[in-house]
């Protein structure tokens, strides 16, 4: 999946000026919280973001090079709704 979206955040993500954004890779729902959980152990950021509008939760991190990662997942059941 990819996933492009304007920039709205005026701050800067990385120090060096980029077109990217974040990258965003698809996972299982059930496997969101170990995925946070791993990325705690490891010492790295990890927080999680909804997105009601397209039934997605996204887990938050950055790589070693400062840039943005999301590890995406739908929902269970968000389009019954």
């Amino acid at each position: 999946m990819l996933a492009l979206f304007e920039d709205t955040d005026p701050s800067p993500v990385v120090s060096d000026p980029s077109a990217l954004h974040h990258i965003a890779l698809s996972l299982p729902w059930a496997e969101q919280d170990a995925a946070k959980l791993w990325l705690e152990t490891q010492g790295l950021p990890a927080r999680f973001q909804d997105f009601d509008w397209v039934g997605w939760r996204g887990l938050f991190t950055r790589d070693p090079d400062g840039n943005t990662v999301e590890l995406v997942a739908a929902v269970p059941d968000a389009r019954d709704g």
